[in-house]
């Protein structure tokens, strides 16, 4: 539905503000048809597959038990990949667009319709087991609810189906391409190739090369887009529509470049889907809202969502939603003996800060309150200041940031002050970045002080909660940090970056500042998350839960 300009008065028009366009969305999905397939030059075997997907019904979400009717979209993607002459069909499409039941409709054609090749094979690949896991459950559930599992045999463990009848056999692979060898194809599908990072990938080449064997075989290469112009998808998109070879073809459905992330028209340039009530609108206007707010959020969305090329790395939170956080903190949350306080610990090369970010979360309200502690060798304060920009000697007075003796960070001193706050605040457990952390147990283990030290990766496994965990408190107003300018300003600094799976880490080589404290906290957040309503997690690595309520000097 486009947005009505008002009529002209006396030759002067109105000058229109950026426009958000609001799309029309068929609110029953289950009354929806296609556009007259009359007008379409449709090829017996096109009609077939959508005579045969017809014959079958969703097998899951909310339009479950209803009859599949293939959308607009995909049935021109069907006409375009099964034209004899062509042998490789990629279609990059936003996530959640329809793929996975696309993807099933071709492979059950091929296992026991009119795509079937007597003993033939047929593969799906994806990029881990568990995605093998979706198209193998998506392709049972559906050929069951259908009536068409009394003439399949299904083999769990294995993901692998087979028809008795025409001996045709369907494997869901996601291993290494060192056990893939051997295996050839008549219709290879190859999902989510967008997670390859880099030129290349093992086990496409492998699986691709076996299709060497059937002079009819279709691959078919279905992905969101890969981040960068180098990834292996992108390249095989660019080359496809290059037009040199004619085998190969590409149906790429994207936003424009830099488009303005709450215009719905672009959606729907990315999300043929959206009008046959496939993805829940309200719920996509919410993530666009978010990711309009929050940086970080942007280019999942605009990868995710709007299908675009972006890259990964992003900045963290806006400092308006920081800002909110800058509230009193509530002191007797550390001190209270019924409260938990968790702590993140990050240490810092020679010259830099080191950060320590204790967590307490307020019972009643929910709320986490933090508190900064930072150290930094005092040599050479004001040089640093001129040259990092950084008010680490305005920081050092007003009683932020610690100068410790020497021109660079000697961890006696800090092992002392850490020493001191978690006896203070009886500090349930500290989370801790492996690096240099030898040297910090040293100096505890001269002086006697038993603090319970629980390692804390920094890769995206282990980040990624403590990530979201932050970014929620804070979208939420949930955190309180009484606008500590250390935090501020290395939360200011965060880049964060995403792997294949769109886990997110905050990135110290991405991040031009520092952004210690920002780790630090995140870390101690983490501990007040995942810990929440139990006895502290369990043994750490320097000490023990009990040592830890009582830690000594």
């Amino acid at each position: 539905m486009a947005v009505k300009k008002s009529p002209p008065k006396k030759k002067t028009v109105k000058k229109k503000k950026a426009s958000v366009t609001k799309l029309p969305v068929k609110k029953k999905a289950a009354s929806r048809k296609r556009k007259s397939p009359l007008v379409r030059q449709l090829s017996p075997i096109v009609t077939d597959i959508i005579d045969f997907a017809e014959t079958h019904v969703v097998p899951e979400g909310h339009m479950v038990g209803q009859k599949i009717v293939l959308m607009d979209w995909q049935v021109d993607w069907i006409i375009k990949t099964f034209q004899p002459f062509i042998r490789v069909s990629l279609l990059s499409i936003a996530r959640r667009g329809g793929k996975t039941a696309l993807i099933a409709v071709i492979v059950a054609a091929g296992l026991y319709g009119p795509l079937e090749i007597p003993n033939s094979l047929l593969l799906s690949s994806s990029r881990s087991r568990d995605q093998a896991a979706i198209v193998y459950k998506y392709i049972f559930n559906m050929a069951r609810l259908s009536g068409f599992d009394n003439q399949l045999i299904f083999r769990d463990s294995k993901k692998e189906i087979i028809c008795p009848r025409n001996g045709v056999e369907y494997k869901a692979v996601s291993a290494d391409a060192k056990t893939q060898h051997g295996k050839s194809a008549v219709i290879l599908v190859t999902d989510e190739l967008g997670q390859v990072r880099g030129p290349t990938d093992d086990l496409f080449d492998t699986l691709e090369s076996g299709q060497g064997s059937y002079t009819n075989a279709k691959h078919l290469i279905i992905s969101t887009r890969a981040p960068n112009d180098n990834d292996l998808f992108n390249i095989l998109i660019d080359d496809a529509l290059s037009g040199e070879d004619p085998t190969t073809i590409a149906t790429v459905y994207e936003a424009d470049e830099d488009c303005d992330l709450l215009d719905e028209a672009q959606w729907l340039k990315a999300n043929p889907s959206l009008p046959y009530g496939v993805r829940n609108l309200e719920d996509l206007r919410r993530l666009a809202r978010q990711a309009s707010r929050i940086p970080s959020k942007e280019s999942s969305f605009r990868n995710l969502i709007l299908n675009q090329k972006v890259d990964p790395a992003s900045a963290f939170i806006t400092a308006g939603v920081w800002k909110k956080g800058d509230r009193e903190i509530n002191e007797e949350l550390f001190t209270n003996p019924n409260i938990y306080v968790y702590g993140g610990l990050d240490l810092s090369a020679r010259r830099d800060i080191t950060s320590l970010v204790l967590s307490a979360e307020d019972p009643e309200s929910g709320e986490v309150h933090v508190k900064c502690y930072a150290w930094t060798p005092s040599e050479g304060l004001k040089e640093r200041a001129k040259t990092d920009r950084v008010p680490y000697d305005v920081w050092a007075k007003k009683g932020y940031l610690k100068p410790v003796p020497g021109n660079a960070i000697h961890y006696d001193h800090v092992a002392m002050d850490i020493a001191e706050i978690c006896a203070e605040y009886e500090v349930m457990e500290v989370n801790f970045d492996r690096w240099r952390i030898e040297q910090l147990t040293h100096e505890l283990d001269k002086i006697g002080a038993y603090i319970n030290l629980i390692p804390h990766g920094q890769g995206y496994k282990d980040m990624n909660g403590a990530v979201d965990e932050t970014e929620s408190l804070l979208v939420d107003e949930m955190l309180v940090h009484g606008g500590n300018p250390i935090l501020t300003n290395h939360i200011s600094n965060v880049v964060i970056t995403t792997d294949p799976t769109n886990a997110r880490k905050m990135d110290k080589s991405k991040s031009v500042n520092k952004i210690d404290a920002a780790v630090a906290m995140a870390m101690s957040i983490s501990g007040v998350k995942k810990t929440k309503g139990d006895e502290g997690g369990g043994g750490g690595l320097y000490g023990s839960d009990e040592s830890a309520k009582h830690a000594v000097i």
